[in-house]
């Protein structure tokens, strides 16, 4: 349409050539008087831009911006200057264009209704968030959490970039409160066992033996393996250990009286030294030992059932 203006406006200033114009005004001499005479006879012409070429909402909009000087060629510069900035506007791509949010519309339907021209991913899969470099092995990463995530970016058009910053925010946060809880338990352990050598002052080893007594009984009447009696020995172990647990099994030890825990805990995994197990291990290797007997007699059952045996004893062995 403005191209269409530009070209009537043009028109309308062109000057006539003066061949043309002096025919004009020698052969309608009579036209022209008689178009003169209803000139002065009708007063003052209808301005242009209120004509027939032009609707009642154009005349409103030609009003609006200023363009209805009597001397249209004054209007013809903003209208090509108009005219060319939309055309360099447009020329950039009509995806370019965007319209602004409606009146009451959503931001965020307005966000998904134009995600492809502000480069939003067009599905659920396309948010993806990586944990931290730093993210503790140990720790898992909540999978499920991190679909809902992705679901709720995706719906409310949320620009990656903030997507992965806001994980990375709860990661942050996630991790603060892990290494909180892991110090508030090592601080809680270290005052418990603090309380432990306060209360038996030098006595408390022989506890921590009665204590390792009484697991290495609940534990072979469990049948719990090797790996067991080691984690077991860890939580009984006078640095890092457990003053609850090895409060619980001195207890259990001394129900079951000093015979009994004597004898159970002499050789046994939990209070045997790594030296002593050396030397259990080769005797019972040896040819004439359990092990090295079942093996020379090919008998397959009994060395099975003494393998746990022996892999118990080479680990207690192993060790500093």
């Amino acid at each position: 349409m403005l191209r269409n203006r530009a070209a009537f406006f043009l028109m309308l200033c062109r000057a006539p050539e003066d061949g043309a114009g002096a025919g004009a005004a020698e052969g309608g001499g009579e036209g022209g008087a008689d178009a003169a005479a209803a000139g002065d006879g009708q007063g003052s012409a209808t301005p242009w831009w209120k004509g027939s070429d032009f609707s009642a909402e154009e005349q409103q909009w030609l009003a609006a911006r200023g363009l209805t000087e009597d001397d249209p060629t004054k209007v013809l510069p903003k209208i090509v200057k108009g005219h060319r900035a939309a055309e360099q506007r447009i020329g950039r791509g009509l995806d370019t264009i965007i319209d602004k949010p409606g009146k009451d519309q959503p931001v965020t339907e307005w966000l998904r209704a134009n995600a492809a021209a502000l480069g939003l991913p067009d599905k659920e899969e396309g948010y993806t968030a990586q944990p931290p470099a730093d993210w503790p092995k140990e720790a898992a990463w909540d999978t499920e959490l991190e679909s809902k995530a992705r679901k709720v970016a995706f719906e409310l058009g949320v620009p990656p970039q903030a997507h992965q910053a806001y994980v990375n925010l709860f990661a942050e946060k996630v991790k603060e409160m892990d290494r909180a809880s892991r110090d508030g338990l090592a601080l809680a352990q270290d005052q418990m066992m603090n309380d432990l050598r306060r209360d038996y002052g030098e006595q408390v080893g022989a506890v921590i033996t009665k204590a390792k007594q009484g697991a290495q009984f609940v534990a072979e009447k469990a049948g719990l393996s090797a790996d067991a009696l080691t984690g077991i020995s860890q939580v009984l172990s006078d640095k890092g250990g457990d003053a609850n647990t090895i409060r619980f099994m001195a207890a259990i030890a001394d129900m079951m009286g000093e015979d009994n825990a004597a004898g159970i805990g002499r050789g046994g995994a939990l209070t045997m030294t790594p030296a002593e197990a050396r030397a259990e291990l080769a005797r019972f290797q040896a040819p004439d030992g359990e092990y090295g007997k079942a093996v020379a007699e090919g008998n397959v059952a009994k060395v099975r059932e003494l393998s746990a045996r022996r892999e118990q004893l080479a680990k207690i062995a192993a060790r500093n």
